[in-house]
């Protein structure tokens, strides 16, 4: 299912491969965080195709991805600053 917001179109649903690459993990590794139950997922009618909600992709990574402040680089230098 799409919807669309500010002339956008927005997919709800992702395939593995789209979910895999929206999160930035391979398929491997969204396939382990199913199997361990830390991800949820959707099957489709089909029976074999597995299909993750958009935000519950959002929410596995706001939980689960640590996100780090860049350390400033001196031009000068060219390596980073303490």
């Amino acid at each position: 299912m799409k919807r669309t917001i500010n002339n956008l179109t927005v997919k709800e649903w992702f395939s593995e491969r789209e979910a895999a690459t929206y999160t930035g993990m391979s398929v491997k590794a969204l396939q382990r965080l199913r199997y361990n139950g830390r991800v949820t997922f959707g099957v489709k009618r089909d029976g074999r195709s597995i299909t993750y909600r958009k935000r519950d992709l959002d929410v596995l990574m706001e939980k689960n991805f640590r996100f780090y402040a860049a350390s400033p680089i001196d031009a000068n230098e060219g390596r980073f600053r303490t």
